[in-house]
């Protein structure tokens, strides 16, 4: 997008209004990638953590579709400035900001010569660096072997390959637990397509 190269990446977000500054920092918005990746919250949880994460100072006595607006301008803020993210639907995740910490860390390092431990920058520039991240690092070549696993295309050296690099290899999945009613009443905050989203991850 143009607007990608000409203006000041964002840092503070409007809501009917009134600005809302936000940590932009590249940290937070794994923090709240992390969350979506784990076992320990449900995704109306992770919802909660992300206004909390992202958001340095939100009213909390507004009225619900405040709160709605507020989801939506921080997927769109996490999505680099677009709408919604492109569909995964029926596809197998591929990576993980979690559990592929250490090979991202050392593919930025690789690739654009910058150690993410001691680095300031924006979430949108990760974003865009990690989309170019080098095709030699070790990262996407796993990336790329996850792939070829799932669409059934491995050769049997990468089969005996797979075999010997362990669980890692395969990305872990959480299994959602029993909700009570206040997470069912903070379900009913979301924007009625993040609603629909949300219960059919769950199968129900």
């Amino acid at each position: 997008m143009t607007d990608f190269l000409i203006e000041q990446f964002p840092e503070a977000i409007e809501i009917n209004g009134d600005i809302y500054d936000i940590n932009a920092d590249f940290r937070i918005g794994l923090q709240i990638m992390a969350d979506f990746e784990s076992s320990e919250f449900d995704r109306d949880e992770c919802a909660y953590l992300m206004l909390k994460r992202l958001y340095k100072d939100l009213p909390e006595d507004r009225e619900p579709e405040f709160y709605q607006i507020a989801l939506q301008k921080a997927i769109k803020f996490l999505n680099v400035g677009d709408e919604a993210p492109p569909s995964t639907e029926g596809k197998p995740r591929l990576y993980s900001f979690s559990q592929d910490a250490k090979l991202i860390y050392a593919a930025f390092n690789q690739t654009h010569s910058i150690d993410l431990q001691t680095a300031q920058m924006h979430w949108w520039r990760f974003v865009s660096l990690f989309s170019d991240l080098g095709a030699d690092t070790a990262f996407c070549n796993l990336v790329s072997l996850r792939k070829r696993y799932y669409d059934g295309k491995t050769t049997d050296y990468e089969r005996e390959y797979i075999a010997e690099y362990g669980d890692e290899f395969f990305l872990t999945t959480h299994t959602e637990k029993e909700l009570d009613e206040s997470e069912i009443e903070f379900i009913k905050l979301l924007p009625e397509e993040d609603q629909k989203r949300f219960w059919k991850g769950r199968n129900i």
